[in-house]
Protein backbone atom coordinates (compact mmCIF):
# COMPACT_ATOMS: atom_id res chain seq x y z
CA UNK A 1 0.00 0.00 0.00
CA UNK A 2 1.57 3.52 -0.87
CA UNK A 3 -0.32 6.20 1.48
CA UNK A 4 -0.61 9.95 -0.46
CA UNK A 5 -1.18 12.58 1.45
CA UNK A 6 -2.54 15.47 -0.46
CA UNK A 7 -0.79 18.23 1.23
CA UNK A 8 2.38 16.41 0.62
CA UNK A 9 2.08 14.68 -2.93
CA UNK A 10 4.70 16.19 -5.59
CA UNK A 11 2.69 14.90 -8.57
CA UNK A 12 -1.13 15.62 -9.37
CA UNK A 13 -3.50 13.28 -8.84
CA UNK A 14 -3.84 11.95 -12.26
CA UNK A 15 -0.03 10.95 -13.07
CA UNK A 16 0.40 9.82 -9.07
CA UNK A 17 -3.20 6.91 -10.15
CA UNK A 18 -1.27 6.35 -13.52
CA UNK A 19 2.22 5.28 -11.89
CA UNK A 20 -0.14 3.18 -9.18
CA UNK A 21 -2.17 1.34 -12.05
CA UNK A 22 1.23 0.43 -13.82
CA UNK A 23 2.74 -0.87 -11.30
CA UNK A 24 -0.66 -3.04 -10.04
CA UNK A 25 -1.59 -4.74 -7.87
CA UNK A 26 -0.33 -1.68 -5.86
CA UNK A 27 -3.01 0.29 -4.20
CA UNK A 28 -2.57 3.30 -2.79
CA UNK A 29 -4.17 5.28 -0.09
CA UNK A 30 -5.00 8.50 -0.64
CA UNK A 31 -5.34 10.90 2.51
CA UNK A 32 -8.29 13.51 1.36
CA UNK A 33 -10.10 16.52 2.93
CA UNK A 34 -13.39 16.89 1.94
CA UNK A 35 -14.06 21.03 2.91
CA UNK A 36 -11.19 21.87 1.02
CA UNK A 37 -12.16 19.81 -2.40
CA UNK A 38 -15.17 22.65 -2.67
CA UNK A 39 -13.14 24.36 -5.37
CA UNK A 40 -10.30 23.39 -7.21
CA UNK A 41 -6.87 25.44 -6.32
CA UNK A 42 -3.53 25.14 -6.09
CA UNK A 43 -0.42 26.79 -3.77
CA UNK A 44 3.17 26.66 -3.42
CA UNK A 45 4.51 25.03 -0.18
CA UNK A 46 7.00 26.27 2.25
CA UNK A 47 9.24 23.44 0.92
CA UNK A 48 8.76 24.81 -2.60
CA UNK A 49 6.74 22.05 -4.02
CA UNK A 50 3.02 22.88 -5.79
CA UNK A 51 0.38 21.33 -3.96
CA UNK A 52 -2.80 20.88 -6.04
CA UNK A 53 -6.54 20.35 -4.47
CA UNK A 54 -8.94 18.96 -6.98
CA UNK A 55 -12.27 19.42 -7.00
CA UNK A 56 -15.14 17.11 -6.21
CA UNK A 57 -16.27 16.73 -9.76
CA UNK A 58 -13.09 15.57 -10.55
CA UNK A 59 -12.42 13.15 -8.01
CA UNK A 60 -15.46 11.43 -7.91
CA UNK A 61 -13.98 8.24 -10.20
CA UNK A 62 -10.32 9.51 -9.95
CA UNK A 63 -9.89 7.12 -6.85
CA UNK A 64 -11.47 4.29 -8.05
CA UNK A 65 -9.42 1.36 -6.76
CA UNK A 66 -8.03 2.77 -4.18
CA UNK A 67 -8.55 3.24 -0.38
CA UNK A 68 -9.71 6.84 0.34
CA UNK A 69 -8.62 7.96 4.01
CA UNK A 70 -9.73 10.95 5.68
CA UNK A 71 -7.62 13.34 6.61
CA UNK A 72 -9.73 15.83 8.23
CA UNK A 73 -12.18 18.77 6.71
CA UNK A 74 -9.49 21.64 6.77
CA UNK A 75 -6.21 20.36 7.53
CA UNK A 76 -5.90 22.17 11.11
CA UNK A 77 -3.31 21.92 13.58
CA UNK A 78 -5.12 19.27 15.91
CA UNK A 79 -3.06 20.02 19.16
CA UNK A 80 -5.27 22.98 19.77
CA UNK A 81 -8.75 21.95 19.20
CA UNK A 82 -11.35 21.30 21.50
CA UNK A 83 -12.61 17.47 22.27
CA UNK A 84 -15.81 18.78 20.05
CA UNK A 85 -13.87 20.58 17.11
CA UNK A 86 -11.62 17.54 16.72
CA UNK A 87 -14.74 15.46 16.54
CA UNK A 88 -16.44 17.59 14.26
CA UNK A 89 -13.04 17.45 11.52
CA UNK A 90 -13.03 13.90 11.93
CA UNK A 91 -16.64 12.16 11.73
CA UNK A 92 -17.77 14.85 9.10
CA UNK A 93 -14.87 13.97 7.01
CA UNK A 94 -15.75 10.88 7.40
CA UNK A 95 -19.34 10.93 6.61
CA UNK A 96 -18.60 13.44 3.59
CA UNK A 97 -16.17 11.08 2.20
CA UNK A 98 -18.52 8.02 2.53
CA UNK A 99 -21.71 9.84 0.76
CA UNK A 100 -18.81 11.02 -2.38
CA UNK A 101 -17.42 7.89 -2.91
CA UNK A 102 -20.10 5.41 -2.10
CA UNK A 103 -18.19 3.41 0.33
CA UNK A 104 -17.17 2.93 3.90
CA UNK A 105 -13.77 4.90 4.71
CA UNK A 106 -12.05 2.93 7.04
CA UNK A 107 -8.83 4.90 7.58
CA UNK A 108 -7.98 8.24 9.40
CA UNK A 109 -4.52 10.43 8.68
CA UNK A 110 -3.42 13.06 11.20
CA UNK A 111 -2.42 16.32 9.67
CA UNK A 112 1.00 18.01 10.94
CA UNK A 113 2.23 14.42 12.35
CA UNK A 114 0.49 15.13 15.51
CA UNK A 115 -1.19 12.21 17.48
CA UNK A 116 -2.44 11.80 21.13
CA UNK A 117 -4.61 9.69 23.21
CA UNK A 118 -7.53 12.50 22.12
CA UNK A 119 -6.88 11.66 18.52
CA UNK A 120 -6.97 7.72 19.19
CA UNK A 121 -9.89 7.84 21.31
CA UNK A 122 -11.80 10.17 18.64
CA UNK A 123 -10.88 7.95 15.98
CA UNK A 124 -12.49 4.75 17.33
CA UNK A 125 -15.50 7.26 18.36
CA UNK A 126 -15.61 8.21 14.65
CA UNK A 127 -16.27 4.37 13.29
CA UNK A 128 -12.35 4.47 11.64
CA UNK A 129 -10.86 1.07 11.56
CA UNK A 130 -6.90 2.38 12.21
CA UNK A 131 -5.36 6.18 12.48
CA UNK A 132 -1.93 6.78 11.68
CA UNK A 133 1.26 9.41 11.04
CA UNK A 134 1.61 11.30 8.32
CA UNK A 135 5.33 11.61 7.73
CA UNK A 136 6.45 13.91 4.85
CA UNK A 137 9.64 12.08 2.92
CA UNK A 138 11.22 13.02 -0.15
Amino acid sequence: MIPIDKGGNPYNNSDVRCLLSLAKPAIGTFNLNSELMKNEFSWIHPNGMQVKRLSVEKVKHLYDGHEVASHTLTHPYMYNLSNEELYHQMKKDKDNLEKLFEREVQGFAVPFDYYDDRIAECAKACGFAYARKSEFTN
